[in-house]
Parts: C-alpha cells; structure tokens; sequence
C-alpha cells in the first residue's frame, strides 16, 4: 500500500515550445490528411482503377499529401517528447 508521503512521480508538463510544437503539428496534420483522404476517394470515385490516369492521379496526390502529412507528425510528436519532466 502506497502511504501519504510517497514521492511525486515526474510526470511531464507543458512548456510554451511545446504546446507550439504540438498545435503546429495539429494544425498541418489535420487539414493535410483531410484532403489527402478526399482526393484520393474524388480520384477512386471518378477513375476506374485500370486506368493510367488513376494511377497518375494517385500519386500525385499522396506523395505532396503524405510528405505534409509526416511532416505535421514529426511536430506533433516532438512537441509530446521534448516535454520537460518536473
């Protein structure tokens, strides 16, 4: 049983660069892969999938999106790594 006067654990807190970090990273991440997902269901919709323009289409628009999409990740993800332990 834990008693009253164990230590603190050292959680991590929020500082000013990271909560920066981290909204960055929402704010590429989430329109990024919004209209990465919507383009690639506009293109599977409207192209049959034997298609050399579907194929074209496709990866004209992952790569842009998926590089953006990874970019925005990496942000995020160090704005919740770099947290200072207190």
């Amino acid at each position: 049983m834990p008693s009253g006067n164990s230590p603190p654990e050292n959680k991590p807190h929020w500082t000013l660069l990271t909560v920066a970090l981290f909204v960055i990273g929402i704010l590429i991440v989430v329109p990024s892969g919004l209209c990465t997902a919507l383009g690639l269901i506009y293109t599977a919709v409207t192209f049959s999938a034997r298609s050399a323009d579907f194929w074209t289409d496709f990866y004209l628009i992952l790569v842009p999106g998926g590089v953006s999409i990874a970019a925005g990740l990496a942000i995020l993800l160090a704005g919740l790594k770099y947290r200072p332990r207190v």
